[in-house]
């Protein structure tokens, strides 16, 4: 599992609100909002961080939804890449 740590007393940088590119938004919120939430609701998309990703992209962009019948092949694919920097 990853290691997230969400009670830090760092200063952060304040992040916008970031909306979904195509507007399926399901939570509103900034990257580490949606991070959170997502741990909170999903802890098991941290086990690595493509399943992390992968999991971002579908609750908050709804991936799956935009890709249709051609998901599978993509999460396959990207979940076989050697690491998110590959793409």
């Amino acid at each position: 599992m990853l290691n997230i740590n969400c009670n830090t007393n760092t200063k952060h940088i304040n992040i916008p609100v970031q909306r979904s590119f195509f507007g399926f938004d399901k939570f509103i919120g900034d990257t580490r909002q949606k991070m959170e939430h997502l741990y909170e609701n999903h802890p098991e998309a941290f086990i690595s961080e493509k399943q992390m990703m992968l999991k971002f992209w579908e609750f908050y962009e709804q991936l799956d939804s935009i890709l249709e019948d051609k998901y599978e092949s993509f999460k396959q694919w990207f979940l076989r890449c050697t690491s998110p920097e590959t793409l």
